[in-house]
């Protein structure tokens, strides 16, 4: 793993799961407590204050390592659901496209 990734709590938590469930002693209530567990806890980094550390972490990688990030596509969404096209959202910047 790169060394700029100060925090990886998600993968962290992901994997201890992961083995949990994958291992031989694996009980159900316990899968299904370790499994509600998580759930919260992504829930609860889903917040606009962690998207945006994320988010800018991740572009600060990419920077770093000379990734491109390419812009938004604008996609047209279906008139017949709404004939107005001012209800319409197309993202100007990566940020808000992948927050959806």
């Amino acid at each position: 793993m790169p060394s700029e990734i100060e925090n990886p709590r998600i993968l962290i938590m992901i994997n201890k799961v992961s083995k949990y469930l994958q291992s031989e002693n694996c009980d159900l209530l316990s899968a299904m407590n370790y499994i509600k567990s998580l759930r919260s806890a992504i829930n609860d980094m889903c917040s606009e204050c962690n998207f945006k550390c994320i988010y800018d972490l991740t572009v600060s990688m990419c920077t770093n390592l000379d990734v491109t990030i390419p812009k938004p596509k604008k996609r047209k969404i279906s008139q017949r659901i709404d004939n107005r096209g001012s209800n319409q959202f197309f993202p100007d910047t990566n940020e808000q496209e992948d927050k959806k």
